[in-house]
């Protein structure tokens, strides 16, 4: 459809790459769920005990997860827990958005740029 703005992908994990990670591994930063050396760089590597993947771990269980859904996977379980807990919608991200993320100017003081929660005005993108 023409004109449509594609959402944020309803699943990462290990291996996931690009903007999409890149936000993730931002909010996760912001949301005080990363663990020491993070970076936003877009990678969520192959590795296990990679860091963004014990990142994703911690955010699970601060939003109350247990067992077998800490599994360092943003998948559906996660993004709804994030959604009540945190009220912060991944569903609502536009992808364009999350790819015009730039070193340290991903978020300006007024968080201008781009639209994390469903209102106020679109984002230029």
């Amino acid at each position: 459809m023409e004109g449509k703005i594609g959402l944020f992908p309803p699943y990462l994990n290990a291996g996931s790459r690009g903007a999409a990670v890149r936000f993730l591994q931002v909010i996760l930063l912001a949301f005080g769920s990363a663990v020491p050396g993070l970076l936003a760089d877009g990678d969520y590597t192959n590795a296990p005990d990679g860091k963004t993947v014990l990142s994703v771990k911690r955010l699970q269980r601060q939003l109350g997860l247990r067992g077998k859904d800490v599994d360092g996977n943003l998948g559906p379980k996660t993004r709804r827990f994030c959604k009540e807990k945190r009220f912060f919608d991944f569903d609502v991200v536009p992808l364009q958005a999350a790819d015009k993320l730039n070193g340290t100017e991903w978020c300006g003081p007024d968080h201008e740029g781009f639209l994390l929660w469903p209102h106020g005005p679109e984002p230029v993108l």
